[in-house]
C-alpha cells in the first residue's frame, strides 16, 4: 500500500485529495509548512510526497522539495503546477531538476491524480 504525503496549505485540497487517495486503497498523511513536513518526512518516510509548488507562496514548493532531498529523503516527490493555466504533475529530481509526468489533462481530474501517483510509483 503505498504511502503519500501531501503538503498543501489549503485544508479543503488536501481533504479531498486524502479522500480520493485513500479510496484507491493509498495511505495518506498530511503535512502544512516546512517544519512539519520535514517532520513528517523523518518519521514516516512516505513512498511520494505530494507538493503544490505555490504552497503559500510561489515556489514554496520547490524549496520544501530541496529541503526534503537535503534531509536524504529518498522517496518520490511529486509538484503540482500551474503554467500558463494548465496545470501539470512534475517529479523532483535528485539533481534539483523537474521532469513532466506524462498526464496532459486539462483540467485536472481526480482520476488524473491517482493515475499520476501509480505511473510516479511504477504502479
Amino acid at each position: 500500500m503505498p504511502r503519500i504525503l501531501m503538503v498543501d496549505g489549503d485544508p479543503d485540497v488536501v481533504h479531498a485529495g486524502r479522500t480520493i487517495l485513500e479510496n484507491h486503497g493509498m495511505m495518506v498523511d498530511e503535512a502544512r509548512g516546512v517544519g512539519e513536513t520535514l517532520a513528517r518526512c523523518g518519521e514516516w518516510s512516505p513512498d511520494l510526497v505530494y507538493i503544490d509548488v505555490m504552497h503559500r507562496q510561489p515556489a514554496e514548493g520547490v524549496s520544501i522539495a530541496e529541503q526534503i532531498r537535503a534531509g536524504g529523503s529518498d522517496g518520490v516527490i511529486m509538484i503540482l503546477a500551474t503554467v500558463d493555466r494548465s496545470k501539470g504533475f512534475f517529479t523532483y529530481e535528485s539533481d534539483g531538476s523537474l521532469a513532466p509526468v506524462d498526464i496532459p489533462e486539462k483540467p485536472m481530474e481526480p482520476a488524473a491524480l491517482v493515475r499520476a501517483i501509480e505511473h510516479v510509483l511504477g504502479e
